[in-house]
């Protein structure tokens, strides 16, 4: 874990004035890419790792309130997605 970073106005500016679309563009490609060579394993890794991060800078999460908030998320997510397979299935 990395207990501070350090940054100067250089690095903050370049930061900041990213081309926003590219580093979109990026990231997909990115994940395309860890997709192809490891599968659905990689997405599980990096979620695991991101978990365990939270869990080191904030013990007590994620918290009873925010498990339900992701929960109705998801359930949101699902019916919408649901919604949309239906309607391009013509059911």
């Amino acid at each position: 874990m990395v207990d501070s970073i350090h940054l100067n106005r250089a690095d903050l500016e370049t930061l900041l004035t990213r081309d926003r679309v590219e580093v979109e563009r990026e990231r997909n490609r990115f994940w395309a890419r860890q997709r192809e060579l490891v599968g659905p394993a990689a997405s599980l890794r990096a979620s695991e790792s991101l978990s365990r991060h939270m869990r080191s800078v904030q013990p007590d999460w994620p918290t009873a309130r925010e498990r339900e908030a992701d929960l109705a998320h998801h359930v949101t997510w699902t019916t919408l997605v649901d919604r949309v397979a239906r309607a391009l299935s013509g059911h």
